[in-house]
């Protein structure tokens, strides 16, 4: 087992039982004496544990509170929620998600772990991945290598493309692809559901074009997934319910919020104007587009065209 596992075991076996032997440490594990006592300076001095020897108790013990990172029960059991719901939503191996629940089980302590079936996570019921489709998208990755694809746009006009991959993304339960489109020289963003067909391009390979750094901005830079070069900043004014709603959420790393006596006005950069017209619209009149006029004369004309079709 790793250190990382060991750490844990330590932190956990003080805090049930008081303390803990090298004895127990050294069978458990099957290590030496020696790597137990560089475990234990390990605590010490990269999490400044209070850890002391006791000679009359004869065990490793904790001279005052301590944790080996804050709320760590719960941020486990958030975590198995997570996985959880993935699993059952992507419908991923039994055998599997049985080994990593019972490895997230064993970092709770014991009082902690009853409570695993009473925190739940629920998401969208958005249709499981194509794992073909996952699997030869990874062995581009793996091998650098150039993919091509029959793609359908979101106008239903669906058309070959080659690709390098970059980066896979899970945005609100959708799987999309972040790659270099080879015809039309840029980054672009698809979504792994409107893929019908894929190959891996035997013997056509990629240098990559940008750095993990660059790939981090692109994938950031902007409210949404559907994203590009440029972001424009773009305000709208939230008031009862959705103002409500709106504080408690993050839409983007760099929002700002300011208070007014109308309600609250959200600033953000966005790559997509579709896109948060599409937010805006879900909470109905209680929401009101600032600027740029671009996205009001856009949140108008839908707002319109939608009228029309009721008539």
């Amino acid at each position: 087992m790793s250190q990382v596992e060991r750490i844990i075991f330590i932190t956990k076996t003080i805090e049930e039982k008081g303390g803990v032997t090298t004895k127990v440490l050294t069978e458990r594990f099957e290590i030496s004496r020696r790597q137990v006592l560089r475990d234990i300076e390990y605590l010490k001095t990269r999490f400044d544990a209070p850890i002391e020897y006791n000679p009359q108790k004869k065990h490793y013990h904790y001279t005052a509170p301590f944790a080996l990172y804050k709320n760590s029960n719960e941020q486990v059991l958030i975590s198995n929620a997570f996985f959880g719901e993935l699993a059952r939503k992507e419908e991923l191996d039994p055998f599997v998600t049985t080994i990593v629940q019972n490895q997230l089980s064993d970092l709770l302590t014991t009082e902690y772990q009853d409570l695993t079936d009473s925190i739940i996570y629920l998401s969208d019921r958005t249709p499981k991945p194509n794992y073909e489709i996952f699997s030869k998208i990874c062995t581009g990755l793996i091998h650098q290598s150039r993919l091509s694809m029959r793609y359908r746009s979101t106008k239903s006009e669906e058309r070959k493309r080659k690709v390098e991959p970059l980066r896979l993304v899970n945005y609100t339960g959708i799987w999309y692809l972040i790659a270099y489109d080879v015809q039309r020289q840029g980054l672009r963003t698809f979504h792994v559901g409107r893929i019908s067909e894929l190959a891996v391009v035997e013997n056509d390979h990629y240098t990559p074009r940008y750095s993990q750094e660059e790939l981090d901005h692109y994938i950031k830079a902007g409210y949404g997934i559907f994203l590009g070069g440029e972001v424009t900043s773009c305000s709208f004014l939230a008031t009862g319910w959705a103002q409500e709603s709106l504080t408690t959420q993050r839409l983007h790393d760099s929002q700002e919020i300011q208070k007014t006596h109308e309600g609250i006005i959200i600033t953000l950069p966005v790559a997509n104007l579709d896109e948060l017209i599409s937010l805006l619209l879900s909470y109905g009149p209680a929401v009101k587009p600032l600027s740029p006029p671009e996205l009001v004369e856009r949140y108008r004309a839908t707002i319109q065209k939608m009228n029309q079709n009721l008539l």
